[in-house]
C-alpha cells in the first residue's frame, strides 16, 4: 500500500507533530575504515533543543577490552517515544563485539548539554541478523538496527521523534533530482577548522543525493563537497524536508564512505529504506503490518532526580555565611534536574555538613526543604537557610545535601533492575569547603585529574 502525495510518494512512517517541539570527546563508535574524511561545511547546531534536532541522538557504548572499558560513539535518531534507529556497527562492533552498556542523549550539545537525561537501552539491540551478515555487516545494505529504550524520551513534550518512509526505484530517482537537499544531522568527532566537532556535539550538514551509481540499487551517494560527515555520522539520519511528506521524514541512514566512481574520491553513502527494510523495522519496533501506525505499549513514565551540579559538571551551587550576635547562619543554594519523563511528586532535600565530598545521612544535619513537584526536563533552585549548628567539631566542612532524602520518589533509578549506571541523588558545594571556627568559606583544591578512559568516535 502506497501512498500518493504529488505524485509518487513512500508510505509514512509517523503522523503530524507540531513545528515547535520542546527542546540537547569521546570516540564515535564503528570500524574506522568507514569515514576517513575532512567536514568540510558542516555547521555546528547552535539550538539542539529544537525540532527535528532535539530528536537526533548521540550513542554512547562501552566496550569491555582487554586495557578495561572502551567508550565509542555514534548516532542515531528516535522514530517514536522509545526506540532509536542507528547502524548496527554503532551497537555490535566487528572487532570488540557486543557492548557492556548502550545509553543515549536526544538533542545532546557538548559533554554537559544532556537536556534530557540519559535513556539506557534494555535488551539487545535488534539486528536482522541473517541479512546483515549477507550483506558484508558493518557497511553493508543491512547495516541497521533498532535500540529499545527505558523511557519515553521522544515525546512531543520532550525530544520528539522523526517519521522514515521507505522509497521506490522511481521516487528516489525524482528525489535526487530536487533541488531541495537532503538534510544530516549527526555527531562527527573531527573537523577541520573547529574544536567543537568531539563526537559530542550536534553538526547539520546538507546538499543533494546521487542514485544509480555501481550495482547497489539500495545506496544513495552524496558528494563530501556538499554533504560532509567523518566518523561519529554513522547512524545519522538522512531527511528529506520536502513538503510533499508533510513532516521531516528520514529516508536513508548514513553508513560511512564508499569509492563508488573507482576514481579514489569516495562519496558519503546512506542505506535507503527501502519496502523490505521498512516492513522489518516496523516490526523491529513491536508493531503489525496491518496496523503500523499503532504504536508498541512504552515504558512506564517516572522522573529521575539528580543533583544538576554533577550532571551537567557545572558550580552554580553556593553558600552564604553570615555572623551576628546571635550567632552564625548559613544559607545554601542547590540545583535539582529531573532527567526523567514524567513529573516528580513533592520530595525533601536535606542539607548536611560533611568531613568529605561523599554525603551521607551519617553526616551533620543542617535542615532539610520541601520541594512541592518538578517536571520532566526542567531544573529548579533549592534554598535553605537556618542557624549552624553548635557543637561541630572545628575543621573543614563540605556543604551538601541528597536530593529525595526521604525516598518517596518512585524514580527510574530506584527500579529493581535498574542499569549500574545511576545519576547521582547527592550534591555538594564545589566551590569552597566551610572552615568550622572561621567565617570564610576556603576554596576547594582542584582534584587530581581523572585517569583518562579510552573513548572513540564512531
Amino acid at each position: 500500500m502506497m501512498s500518493l502525495l504529488g505524485g509518487l510518494r513512500s508510505r509514512l512512517m509517523g503522523t503530524r507533530r507540531r513545528e515547535r517541539h520542546q527542546r540537547k570527546r569521546f570516540t564515535p563508535v564503528g570500524p574506522a575504515p568507514l569515514e576517513r574524511r575532512e567536514l568540510l561545511t558542516a555547521t555546528p547546531v547552535s539550538d539542539t533543543l529544537r525540532f527535528p534536532y532535539s530528536a537526533v541522538v548521540s550513542i554512547e557504548a562501552d566496550f569491555q577490552t582487554p586495557k578495561g572499558v572502551e567508550t565509542r560513539t555514534g548516532t542515531g535518531a528516535l522514530v517514536d517515544t522509545f526506540h532509536v534507529l542507528t547502524n548496527a556497527h554503532n551497537v555490535e562492533h566487528p572487532d570488540l563485539g557486543k557492548p557492556i552498556f548502550l545509553r543515549v542523549y536526544a538533542g545532546r550539545n557538548g559533554a554537559s548539554g544532556r537536556f534530557f537525561g540519559e535513556a539506557k537501552v534494555v535488551g539487545e539491540p535488534i539486528i536482522n541478523q541473517t541479512e546483515y551478515q549477507h550483506g558484508a555487516g558493518a557497511g553493508g545494505d543491512w547495516d541497521l538496527a533498532i535500540l529499545k529504550l527505558d523511557r519515553n524520551i521522544g515525546m512531543p513534550s520532550l525530544a520528539g521523534w522523526l517519521s522514515f518512509g521507505w522509497t521506490s526505484d522511481l521516487l528516489i530517482t525524482q528525489i535526487s533530482q530536487q533541488t531541495l537537499p537532503m538534510q544530516v544531522i549527526g555527531y562527527p568527532g573531527h573537523l577541520a577548522d573547529s574544536p567543537d566537532a568531539d563526537g559530542l556535539r550536534q553538526f547539520t550538514t546538507g546538499g543533494r543525493i546521487m542514485v544509480g551509481l555501481g550495482l547497489d540499487p539500495d545506496r544513495f551517494w552524496y558528494d563530501p563537497a556538499e554533504i560532509t560527515t567523518f566518523q561519529g555520522n554513522s547512524g545519522s539520519p538522512v531527511i528529506d524536508n520536502s513538503p510533499e511528506w508533510r513532516v521531516p521524514t528520514i529516508i536513508g541512514v548514513h553508513v560511512g564512505n564508499q569509492d563508488v566512481r573507482g576514481n579514489g574520491q569516495p562519496l558519503g553513502a546512506a542505506i535507503r529504506i527501502t519496502k523490505a527494510k521498512w516492513d522489518w523495522l516496523i516490526q523491529a519496533m513491536g508493531r503489525r503490518l496491518d496496523n503500523p501506525f499503532q504504536q508498541a505499549k512504552g515504558p512506564t513514565d517516572r522522573p529521575d532526580l539528580m543533583d544538576r551540579d554533577r550532571w551537567a559538571n557545572r558550580k552554580d551551587s553556593d553558600f552564604q555565611v553570615t555572623v551576628t550576635k546571635l550567632g552564625s547562619r548559613i544559607k545554601v543554594s542547590a540545583f535539582v534536574f529531573n532527567g526523567g519523563t514524567s513529573r516528580a511528586a513533592a520530595f525533601r532535600v536535606s542539607y548536611y555538613l560533611s568531613r568529605d565530598n561523599k554525603i551521607t545521612t551519617s553526616d551533620v544535619l543542617l535542615g532539610t526543604q520541601t520541594v512541592n513537584g518538578l517536571s520532566a526536563a526542567k531544573t529548579t533552585t533549592v534554598a535553605w537557610s537556618g542557624a549552624l549548628p553548635k557543637g561541630v567539631a572545628r575543621g573543614n566542612y563540605y556543604v551538601g545535601w541528597i536530593i529525595d532524602s526521604t525516598n518517596r520518589v518512585a524514580s527510574y533509578s530506584r527500579q529493581p533492575n535498574a542499569p549500574f549506571r545511576l545519576p547521582s541523588s547527592t550534591g555538594y558545594v564545589r566551590r569552597y569547603v566551610l572552615p568550622i571556627g572561621g567565617i570564610r568559606p576556603m576554596k576547594i583544591a582542584a582534584p587530581a585529574p581523572a585517569p583518562a578512559r579510552a573513548v572513540r568516535v564512531r
